[in-house]
């Protein structure tokens, strides 16, 4: 009988030295990080995609000259995205860019750090849905009123003739919102008061967003169910 146990010891001892490690070696399995190589590698095929978008969308509006501006802005949106994937800092810095949580969406306006007025909407999958795939065309000001249930604050006169512009909804903008969860991203930039361009991207980097700091205007949707 004392065999029988000390042979029953030794086999739950032998567990005990064995399952730690297995834990060990899933846990190293799950935190998995690419190499920099590798990550840089995504990065770059990300920006691509994005480029070919915004390129497209632009071309239809006649405003290639714009390109610069929404890559300037949305260059260090797709990397930090892609990094805080894997829990990694960027290896250098030249943006004075902040990233916060908004996690049922909002408004955010500022200045580019080549002087444009930019007003972005992010909208979740919910909202994405109401306000941009199931309608042929929509403004900023009418998504925030229906969504904060009050009219957008006025901002400056180029930001809010920016918001009350009729957009119309994309087949390419609702590819982009699909490939990215069903979260949405509209921009629009100014050159000046009668020149603006407009793009519909996929909010990627949900629940977080990006901007040129500091912000002229910044509202936090609430959540609406």
């Amino acid at each position: 009988m004392k065999k029988i146990i000390c042979l029953l010891m030794t086999v739950v001892l032998s567990f005990a030295v064995v399952l730690p490690s297995f834990a060990q070696s899933s846990n190293a399995e799950d935190a998995f990080v690419p190499s920099e190589t590798e990550i840089l590698a995504e990065i770059e095929a990300a920006k691509a995609e994005v480029f070919e978008s915004v390129f497209l969308q632009l071309k239809e509006q006649d405003m290639i000259s714009h390109l610069p501006i929404y890559m300037e802005i949305l260059l260090p949106e797709i990397e930090q995205s892609i990094r805080a994937k894997y829990g990694t800092a960027p290896t250098y810095s030249v943006y004075s860019n902040v990233t916060m949580a908004m996690p049922y969406g909002g408004v955010v306006a500022y200045y580019s750090a080549l002087g444009n007025e930019v007003i972005s909407m992010y909208l979740d999958k919910n909202d994405a849905n109401n306000y941009i795939i199931n309608r042929l065309s929509f403004s900023m000001a009418d998504v925030f009123t229906e969504i904060a249930g009050r009219i957008l604050p006025a901002i400056n006169p180029v930001f809010n003739v920016l918001a009350a512009a009729q957009l119309a909804t994309t087949g390419i903008g609702i590819a982009n919102i699909n490939s990215a969860g069903g979260y949405g991203h509209v921009m629009q930039v100014a050159e000046s008061p009668g020149s603006y361009s407009t793009v519909i991207l996929g909010w990627s980097n949900y629940s977080y967003i990006t901007y040129n700091s500091p912000a002229s205007y910044i509202e936090p949707f609430p959540y609406n169910g």
